[in-house]
Protein backbone atom coordinates (compact mmCIF):
# COMPACT_ATOMS: atom_id res chain seq x y z
CA UNK A 1 0.00 0.00 0.00
CA UNK A 2 1.17 3.09 -1.04
CA UNK A 3 2.05 5.72 1.94
CA UNK A 4 -0.67 7.60 3.81
CA UNK A 5 -0.51 11.51 3.16
CA UNK A 6 -1.58 14.38 6.28
CA UNK A 7 -2.33 17.54 4.22
CA UNK A 8 -3.38 20.43 6.40
CA UNK A 9 -3.15 24.03 6.60
CA UNK A 10 -4.35 26.90 8.56
CA UNK A 11 -7.43 29.43 8.46
CA UNK A 12 -7.70 32.33 11.33
CA UNK A 13 -9.11 35.68 11.69
CA UNK A 14 -7.26 37.87 14.89
CA UNK A 15 -9.34 38.51 17.77
CA UNK A 16 -10.17 41.72 17.02
CA UNK A 17 -11.11 41.77 13.55
CA UNK A 18 -14.40 41.21 12.04
CA UNK A 19 -14.68 37.84 10.44
CA UNK A 20 -16.60 38.59 7.48
CA UNK A 21 -13.93 40.69 6.38
CA UNK A 22 -11.39 38.55 6.68
CA UNK A 23 -10.26 37.30 2.65
CA UNK A 24 -7.87 34.74 4.12
CA UNK A 25 -11.79 32.92 3.87
CA UNK A 26 -11.72 32.93 0.08
CA UNK A 27 -8.17 32.48 -0.24
CA UNK A 28 -9.06 29.25 1.65
CA UNK A 29 -11.63 28.14 -0.73
CA UNK A 30 -9.35 28.68 -3.92
CA UNK A 31 -6.53 26.71 -2.31
CA UNK A 32 -9.41 24.26 -1.04
CA UNK A 33 -10.38 23.45 -4.87
CA UNK A 34 -6.93 23.13 -6.09
CA UNK A 35 -6.42 20.65 -3.67
CA UNK A 36 -9.53 19.01 -5.20
CA UNK A 37 -8.80 19.45 -8.75
CA UNK A 38 -5.08 17.98 -7.99
CA UNK A 39 -6.07 14.59 -6.95
CA UNK A 40 -3.80 14.69 -4.71
CA UNK A 41 -5.74 12.52 -2.22
CA UNK A 42 -7.65 9.73 -1.76
CA UNK A 43 -9.41 7.42 0.31
CA UNK A 44 -6.43 6.29 2.42
CA UNK A 45 -5.20 9.96 2.84
CA UNK A 46 -6.50 12.72 5.29
CA UNK A 47 -7.12 16.59 4.83
CA UNK A 48 -7.17 19.04 7.91
CA UNK A 49 -8.09 22.36 8.32
CA UNK A 50 -7.06 24.10 11.95
CA UNK A 51 -8.94 27.18 11.82
CA UNK A 52 -10.72 29.18 15.29
CA UNK A 53 -14.27 28.53 15.98
CA UNK A 54 -15.28 31.76 14.69
CA UNK A 55 -13.81 31.73 11.23
CA UNK A 56 -15.20 27.89 10.64
CA UNK A 57 -18.63 28.73 11.49
CA UNK A 58 -18.22 31.43 8.96
CA UNK A 59 -16.75 28.91 6.32
CA UNK A 60 -19.68 26.49 7.07
CA UNK A 61 -22.42 28.70 7.07
CA UNK A 62 -21.66 32.04 5.15
CA UNK A 63 -19.42 30.43 2.01
CA UNK A 64 -19.71 27.68 -0.53
CA UNK A 65 -17.43 25.70 1.97
CA UNK A 66 -19.56 22.40 2.44
CA UNK A 67 -20.56 22.73 -1.42
CA UNK A 68 -16.76 22.22 -2.18
CA UNK A 69 -16.41 19.89 0.64
CA UNK A 70 -18.66 17.42 -0.79
CA UNK A 71 -15.89 16.88 -3.39
CA UNK A 72 -13.20 15.44 -0.70
CA UNK A 73 -12.34 11.91 -1.60
CA UNK A 74 -10.05 11.56 1.64
CA UNK A 75 -11.29 11.84 5.41
CA UNK A 76 -11.73 15.47 6.29
CA UNK A 77 -11.45 17.20 9.64
CA UNK A 78 -11.92 20.61 10.83
CA UNK A 79 -10.12 21.25 13.49
CA UNK A 80 -11.25 24.77 15.61
CA UNK A 81 -9.57 25.99 18.25
CA UNK A 82 -9.09 29.28 19.84
CA UNK A 83 -8.81 32.58 18.39
CA UNK A 84 -5.43 33.74 18.16
CA UNK A 85 -4.58 37.39 19.29
CA UNK A 86 -1.50 37.70 16.76
CA UNK A 87 -0.26 36.41 13.83
CA UNK A 88 2.63 34.87 15.45
CA UNK A 89 0.00 33.21 17.66
CA UNK A 90 -1.92 32.27 14.57
CA UNK A 91 1.08 30.89 12.68
CA UNK A 92 2.03 28.41 15.45
CA UNK A 93 -1.44 27.09 15.18
CA UNK A 94 0.32 24.62 12.54
CA UNK A 95 2.98 23.15 15.26
CA UNK A 96 1.23 22.86 18.64
CA UNK A 97 -1.92 21.59 16.96
CA UNK A 98 -0.31 18.81 15.77
CA UNK A 99 1.32 18.13 18.78
CA UNK A 100 -1.23 19.27 21.14
CA UNK A 101 -4.90 18.26 19.61
CA UNK A 102 -6.47 15.00 20.64
CA UNK A 103 -7.95 14.46 17.33
CA UNK A 104 -4.90 14.73 15.02
CA UNK A 105 -2.71 12.94 17.12
CA UNK A 106 -5.13 10.07 16.76
CA UNK A 107 -4.91 10.23 12.59
CA UNK A 108 -2.16 7.98 11.13
CA UNK A 109 -0.27 9.18 8.20
CA UNK A 110 3.17 8.43 6.92
CA UNK A 111 3.79 11.80 5.35
CA UNK A 112 3.06 15.09 6.53
CA UNK A 113 2.61 17.88 3.71
CA UNK A 114 1.66 21.30 5.27
CA UNK A 115 0.96 24.24 3.20
CA UNK A 116 0.22 27.76 3.82
CA UNK A 117 -3.14 28.71 1.88
CA UNK A 118 -1.96 31.18 -0.34
CA UNK A 119 0.67 28.14 -2.07
CA UNK A 120 -1.58 26.64 -4.67
CA UNK A 121 -1.31 22.66 -5.42
CA UNK A 122 -1.05 22.82 -9.04
CA UNK A 123 -0.82 19.53 -10.03
CA UNK A 124 -0.57 15.81 -7.48
CA UNK A 125 2.43 16.16 -5.26
CA UNK A 126 2.21 12.40 -5.17
CA UNK A 127 4.54 12.42 -8.32
CA UNK A 128 7.58 13.13 -6.04
CA UNK A 129 9.57 10.51 -4.44
CA UNK A 130 9.09 10.75 -0.90
CA UNK A 131 11.06 8.42 1.44
CA UNK A 132 11.28 7.42 4.77
CA UNK A 133 13.23 9.96 7.16
CA UNK A 134 13.14 12.73 4.44
CA UNK A 135 12.35 16.14 4.76
CA UNK A 136 11.47 18.43 1.71
CA UNK A 137 11.49 22.02 1.75
CA UNK A 138 11.60 24.75 -0.75
CA UNK A 139 14.96 26.85 -0.31
CA UNK A 140 14.55 30.41 -0.68
CA UNK A 141 17.25 32.83 -0.17
CA UNK A 142 20.87 32.96 1.90
CA UNK A 143 20.36 31.80 5.28
CA UNK A 144 21.94 34.35 7.21
CA UNK A 145 19.33 37.11 6.84
CA UNK A 146 17.14 37.63 9.90
CA UNK A 147 13.87 36.26 7.75
CA UNK A 148 14.97 32.72 8.15
CA UNK A 149 17.89 32.90 10.90
CA UNK A 150 17.03 35.70 13.07
CA UNK A 151 17.51 35.42 16.86
CA UNK A 152 19.13 32.37 16.33
CA UNK A 153 22.62 32.01 18.22
CA UNK A 154 25.62 32.42 16.81
CA UNK A 155 27.08 29.27 18.13
CA UNK A 156 24.28 27.49 16.52
CA UNK A 157 24.29 28.78 13.23
CA UNK A 158 28.49 28.18 13.08
CA UNK A 159 27.24 24.35 13.77
CA UNK A 160 25.03 24.18 11.22
CA UNK A 161 27.82 25.90 8.70
CA UNK A 162 30.79 23.39 9.44
CA UNK A 163 27.80 20.81 8.70
CA UNK A 164 26.88 22.34 5.23
CA UNK A 165 28.58 25.63 4.25
CA UNK A 166 25.40 26.42 1.70
CA UNK A 167 22.83 25.76 3.73
CA UNK A 168 20.02 28.04 2.77
CA UNK A 169 17.12 29.82 3.86
CA UNK A 170 13.90 27.29 4.53
CA UNK A 171 10.41 28.40 3.81
CA UNK A 172 8.12 27.79 6.45
CA UNK A 173 5.42 28.26 3.84
CA UNK A 174 5.00 24.61 2.55
CA UNK A 175 7.40 21.53 3.64
CA UNK A 176 7.22 17.59 3.50
CA UNK A 177 7.84 15.48 6.52
CA UNK A 178 8.04 11.62 5.72
CA UNK A 179 7.72 10.44 9.54
CA UNK A 180 4.97 11.18 12.06
CA UNK A 181 7.81 11.20 14.75
CA UNK A 182 10.16 13.71 13.09
CA UNK A 183 7.31 16.21 12.78
CA UNK A 184 6.46 15.98 15.96
CA UNK A 185 10.20 15.67 17.65
CA UNK A 186 10.71 19.11 15.13
CA UNK A 187 7.20 20.35 16.03
CA UNK A 188 8.27 20.41 19.24
CA UNK A 189 11.58 22.48 19.26
CA UNK A 190 9.76 25.00 17.88
CA UNK A 191 7.12 25.10 20.55
CA UNK A 192 10.25 25.54 22.79
CA UNK A 193 11.71 28.09 20.86
CA UNK A 194 8.97 29.91 20.74
CA UNK A 195 8.59 30.24 24.66
CA UNK A 196 11.48 32.96 24.24
CA UNK A 197 9.03 36.03 22.75
CA UNK A 198 10.00 37.02 19.28
CA UNK A 199 9.16 39.51 16.66
CA UNK A 200 10.23 38.84 13.35
CA UNK A 201 9.41 40.05 10.12
CA UNK A 202 8.48 36.47 8.81
CA UNK A 203 7.11 35.58 12.13
CA UNK A 204 7.85 31.87 13.49
CA UNK A 205 10.15 31.03 10.08
CA UNK A 206 13.73 32.05 11.74
CA UNK A 207 12.18 29.11 14.59
CA UNK A 208 11.37 26.81 12.01
CA UNK A 209 15.07 26.87 10.25
CA UNK A 210 16.56 26.64 13.36
CA UNK A 211 14.49 23.33 14.39
CA UNK A 212 15.01 21.86 11.06
CA UNK A 213 18.77 22.62 11.19
CA UNK A 214 18.83 21.23 14.23
CA UNK A 215 17.27 17.96 14.03
CA UNK A 216 18.99 17.34 10.66
CA UNK A 217 22.65 18.75 11.32
CA UNK A 218 23.15 18.31 15.25
CA UNK A 219 20.57 15.94 16.69
CA UNK A 220 21.89 14.10 13.64
CA UNK A 221 18.67 11.54 13.30
CA UNK A 222 19.16 10.17 9.93
CA UNK A 223 17.37 12.49 8.15
CA UNK A 224 17.84 13.33 4.38
CA UNK A 225 17.12 16.63 3.50
CA UNK A 226 15.54 17.71 -0.12
CA UNK A 227 14.93 21.27 -1.51
CA UNK A 228 11.11 21.26 -3.27
CA UNK A 229 12.90 24.20 -5.69
CA UNK A 230 12.22 22.17 -8.83
CA UNK A 231 8.72 21.60 -8.34
CA UNK A 232 7.86 25.39 -7.27
CA UNK A 233 7.27 28.63 -8.41
CA UNK A 234 7.09 31.76 -7.16
CA UNK A 235 4.59 33.97 -7.78
CA UNK A 236 7.14 36.29 -9.77
CA UNK A 237 7.79 33.27 -12.07
CA UNK A 238 4.36 32.84 -13.11
CA UNK A 239 4.29 32.63 -16.59
CA UNK A 240 6.66 29.65 -16.11
CA UNK A 241 3.33 27.64 -14.79
CA UNK A 242 1.83 27.13 -18.05
CA UNK A 243 3.90 24.76 -20.21
CA UNK A 244 5.77 23.39 -16.97
CA UNK A 245 5.09 20.31 -16.16
CA UNK A 246 7.69 19.84 -13.13
CA UNK A 247 4.97 22.80 -11.34
CA UNK A 248 3.65 21.05 -8.28
CA UNK A 249 3.15 24.08 -5.66
CA UNK A 250 2.73 27.98 -6.80
CA UNK A 251 3.47 30.21 -4.01
CA UNK A 252 1.44 33.71 -3.82
CA UNK A 253 3.66 35.09 -1.22
CA UNK A 254 3.32 38.37 0.10
CA UNK A 255 4.02 40.63 2.88
CA UNK A 256 2.84 38.67 6.27
CA UNK A 257 -0.84 39.45 6.96
CA UNK A 258 -1.88 41.81 4.19
CA UNK A 259 -4.48 39.45 2.22
CA UNK A 260 -5.11 41.82 -0.83
CA UNK A 261 -1.27 41.17 -1.30
CA UNK A 262 -1.75 37.54 -1.15
CA UNK A 263 -5.64 37.69 -2.81
CA UNK A 264 -4.44 39.13 -6.07
CA UNK A 265 -1.72 36.92 -7.01
CA UNK A 266 -4.40 33.75 -6.46
CA UNK A 267 -6.86 35.19 -8.15
CA UNK A 268 -4.35 36.20 -11.26
CA UNK A 269 -3.05 32.31 -11.12
CA UNK A 270 -6.58 31.01 -10.87
CA UNK A 271 -7.42 32.84 -14.15
CA UNK A 272 -4.39 31.52 -15.95
CA UNK A 273 -4.95 28.11 -15.21
CA UNK A 274 -8.36 28.23 -15.85
CA UNK A 275 -7.57 29.94 -19.18
CA UNK A 276 -5.05 27.44 -20.01
CA UNK A 277 -7.10 24.46 -21.79
CA UNK A 278 -3.83 22.31 -22.38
Amino acid sequence: MAPSVLLYTILFTLEDKPVHKNQYIQMFLIWLSYVIKSKSLNENDTLCLIGDRYTINYLKHETPFETIAKLILCKFYLLDVEQPKTLMEGCMLKYNQLVLSDVISRINYDILVYTDIDVIINKTFKTLVVEPNTIIIHEESAFDISNFSGGIPENEKDEFLKCNSQIKGLSAGKFIIYGKSNAINIFNMIIKYNLVKSNYYTLEQPLFNRAIYNYVYIDKKEIRLYNLNTYCIHYTDVSQMINNNNCIFIDCNGNPGNYIDHMEKMLNVLCITNANTN
